[in-house]
C-alpha cells in the first residue's frame, strides 16, 4: 500500500490533534531526554528511529492483523 503526502504545506501534518499530540508532558519529556547533548540533525534522527523502532503504529498495526 503506497501513502502520498497528499498537502503542499507540509506543516499541515504537524499540527496537534488526537494522534499528534507532542505538547503532552510525557512526550516532552522522552523527546528531551533523547535530545540531550545532540546536535539539530542528530536530535531528529534519534527522535526519528525512537518512534519508528519503539512505538505502535496504525499502519503497523494493520498490517500484524
Amino acid at each position: 500500500m503506497l501513502y502520498l503526502i497528499q498537502k503542499d504545506d507540509l506543516n499541515d501534518y504537524l499540527e496537534l490533534s488526537e494522534v499528534v499530540d507532542y505538547d503532552n508532558p510525557e512526550i516532552q519529556l522522552k523527546a528531551s531526554e533523547l535530545a540531550h547533548g545532540l546536535e539539530k540533525v542528530e536530535i531528529a534522527k534519534t527522535i526519528y528511529h525512537f518512534v519508528r523502532d519503539e512505538i505502535d503504529h496504525f499502519l503497523d498495526m494493520e498490517v500484524m492483523k
